[in-house]
């Protein structure tokens, strides 16, 4: 559609932008890849005035209904956190019974180290012979019970290893403690820092260190041997036109809300494109993009990782896991301060318009986001750029839909990226020639 300030690539309620508008704030912005810009202009422009919109209506995008459907991908995200950590609590108790033989032969290592070493000037063999003399007396007296208040008042440099895994100590120290039987005190070591005494704990006296410190190494097998359980339990079968699917869906999620074509059948239930939708309102809006043009490869381990979700959701709805009201009054303060703080940056703030309702408060918040986008896209702009939490995003979308011209957006791309090839080349081509010699070709 043409008009007098150029070819309408949105609306938003009374608001247009126009190509040459989009022209003119990518000329500004500077940037390399200007079709990028153009996207992102348009995308943005649309998603603050939905804004102006609401805040010119008097709509604070937090009754109960939209609330619900807003914070729906926080809450699910909480769910299957809360379930994978109860999962992983069955992890780490299926792995306490191991631990015990595997400290006792040695991985990890615990032990308390006292060190008797001769003044650092001294390093004359009577002065080692001091240190070692004091080492032995020291380990003629130490017990295992009393061996951390003894060594502390030694005279000794007293250290408290804690648990550790092969090669961080001197070799001479690592084999006398896995020399030494757990419960015991070593022999007289000595090493060029000086003669040690080491005490190797119990299992059970560095149960709790030992367990905290292989905690990450369980949750990851338990990850592992899991995902693999999920994807056997789910055996998606994608269908043959599966991954064209996909990337429709990727490109614009919201025109799949109710699209009924079957993409994978699964145990759990048939992946279908509206669901695939659902999930990608709950992932950063990042998965989306990425899956729009990623290899079919990668779109097919999308397709089964979703399905993997798909059982864990479904499990964690039989184990009726939930989230605690703290949480969900926490989400949602954080969702209406993120709506009062974007209003706030855009000067849109409904207590700031004009009293009257309609047209002239709509067309005034407008223009004042016409006018933030002109000062945000400026170079060197100090203007803090507002912030919309993908949350406020789908609700926007929802209720203050934008149109947009795809056909229209995806000429001006073309445009813009031919315009700024063309003046890199006639740039290039004024440059002076190097003064620095330039190999030459064989």
């Amino acid at each position: 559609m043409a008009c007098s300030g150029g070819r309408v690539l949105a609306r938003d309620g009374t608001a247009t932008l126009t190509d040459r508008r989009v022209e003119v704030l990518v000329a500004r912005s500077g940037a390399r890849d200007p079709g990028a810009v153009v996207q992102g202009i348009v995308a943005t422009w649309a998603m603050y005035h939905s804004l102006g919109r609401a805040a010119a209506a008097n709509d604070s995008l937090n009754d109960s209904t939209t609330l619900r459907r807003a914070l729906e991908s926080a809450v699910v995200g909480a769910r299957l956190q809360r379930w994978l950590e109860l999962e992983s609590n069955g992890w780490i108790a299926a792995d306490s019974g191991r631990y015990r033989p595997w400290y006792n032969a040695g991985d990890p290592l615990a032990a308390m180290d006292v060190t008797f070493a001769p003044p650092s000037a001294d390093s004359s063999r009577s002065a080692l012979a001091r240190a070692r003399a004091k080492a032995a007396a020291f380990r003629a007296t130490a017990t295992p019970a009393t061996f951390e208040t003894a060594a502390r008042l030694s005279g000794g440099n007293y250290r408290n290893l804690a648990v550790f895994g092969p090669g961080r100590l001197a070799p001479e120290l690592e084999h006398a403690i896995r020399a030494t039987p757990p419960g015991r005190i070593s022999a007289v070591v000595n090493t060029p820092f000086g003669s040690h005494v080491l005490y190797r704990p119990t299992f059970d006296e560095v149960a709790a260190a030992v367990v905290g410190q292989d905690r990450p190494a369980t949750i990851a097998r338990g990850q592992r041997a899991y995902i693999a359980i999920v994807d056997s339990a789910g055996r998606p079968r994608l269908t043959t036109n599966a991954v064209r699917i996909v990337r429709a869906v990727a490109t614009n999620p919201d025109a799949h809300d109710s699209d009924s074509t079957v993409i994978a059948t699964t145990t759990i239930r048939d992946l279908t494109a509206a669901r695939l939708a659902w999930w990608f309102a709950l992932f950063p809006p990042s998965m989306a993009t990425r899956a729009a043009g990623a290899p079919d490869s990668v779109v097919r381990g999308l397709v089964t990782n979703i399905v993997g979700y798909e059982v864990m959701l479904r499990s964690a709805d039989s184990a009726r896991v939930t989230v605690d009201s703290a949480t969900i009054a926490t989400l949602r303060r954080t969702y209406v301060r993120s709506i009062v703080g974007a209003w706030a940056v855009l000067n849109i703030d409904p207590r700031t318009l004009a009293k009257s309702a309609g047209t002239l408060r709509t067309r005034q918040a407008a223009r004042r986001v016409d006018a933030y986008l002109d000062a945000v896209l400026m170079p060197h702009s100090a203007v803090r750029f507002a912030r919309v939490p993908p949350a406020v995003e789908r609700v926007l979308r929802s209720r203050y839909r934008a149109s947009i011209d795809s056909v229209a957006l995806t000429q001006l791309v073309v445009r813009v990226r031919r315009t700024h090839a063309i003046a890199d080349s006639v740039h290039d081509a004024t440059l002076p020639p190097s003064v620095v010699p330039m190999p030459a070709r064989r």
